[in-house]
């Protein structure tokens, strides 16, 4: 194989500039609203505020994995094209897609053996799977092979950190990620509970503070506490449907952890289903997760 084909899916939360630049393949999960079949197109068949307003109503939102075919045929026509693919996929501890694409990769190999095809689980999700994949680009683009790509993303993934917050435990409960108990103490208590991703690309809890603000200054906090090379490294600020406090927080950052590039994006229906139009996240380059 000549040359490499770096593709991810949506759940990696990039603008379709962004991975067009980079030179990023995506495969858009599908979902349905209401019980409308749809794919995950970031905001070009419904905007976020629409998609955000109607979980905001009670609209009925479910999120399913990538289909088998759908990766087979993208791996098909990267071996049509004699190129070599580096697929970087939703962490699988919050998605059976990565054994869907282990599958497709057998399936095509079976018919091809000479295709030369990875599949990294990133163990990261929404912006934080795309400051990853943003890296890898970088590296394809200085002249790295396959595998030396693939060597560079499994040892480097964990040092991607994912910090965020919710507004309400209603959509965590929806997803069976906090018990209904637990979420009915912390909304009497205004919890706003701070989590993060965990070394097997888990969501696990962190910290419990109350109120809205404090809960946002807690994120930032963590971040001066596991960033590194604050001043160097480009951090992304994801927000479902709450730019006003995006900017809080990328004040918050500049002040007490340093950071200088900060790039804000919006997080996806195939995360914000998840979490609803209150979660905010930042996703830097830090000390490994534990």
């Amino acid at each position: 194989m000549n040359g490499t084909r770096l593709i991810t899916d949506s759940a990696c939360d990039l603008p379709p500039e962004m991975t067009d630049a980079a030179g990023i393949e995506v495969l858009p999960f599908p979902y349905t609203l209401d019980g409308v079949e749809r794919l995950d197109d970031f905001g070009r068949t419904i905007s976020f505020e629409d998609f955000y307003a109607a979980l905001d109503r009670g609209a009925e939102a479910h999120t399913a994995q990538i289909p088998f075919v759908e990766y087979y045929q993208a791996f098909q026509r990267a071996y049509d094209d004699g190129l070599a693919v580096v697929l970087v996929t939703l962490s699988s501890g919050l998605s059976g897609s990565h054994d869907t694409s282990l599958l497709a990769r057998e399936a095509l190999l079976h018919e091809h053996p000479d295709a030369e095809i990875h599949c990294v689980d990133s163990l990261c999700a929404s912006a934080g799977q795309g400051l990853f994949v943003l890296g890898a680009a970088r590296r394809l683009a200085a002249g790295a092979s396959a595998a030396e790509l693939v060597e560079w993303l499994e040892a480097e993934r964990l040092r991607v950190n994912h910090i965020f917050t919710v507004a309400t435990f209603d959509h965590l409960v929806k997803g069976g990620r906090v018990s209904p108990v637990v979420a009915m103490a912390g909304a009497m208590l205004d919890i706003k509970p701070v989590m993060r991703m965990d070394a097997s690309g888990r969501l696990v809890p962190v910290k419990k503070p109350r109120g809205r603000r404090r809960a946002i200054e807690t994120v930032a906090d963590l971040v001066a506490e596991r960033i590194e090379g604050a001043s160097g490294e480009q951090v992304i600020v994801s927000h479902g449907d709450c730019a006003d406090d995006a900017e809080t927080l990328i004040a918050l950052l500049r002040q007490r952890a340093g950071v200088v590039d900060v790039v804000t994006t919006r997080i996806g229906v195939i995360i914000g289903t998840h979490t609803g139009g209150g979660v905010l996240c930042a996703y830097f380059w830090g000390r490994p997760r534990e």
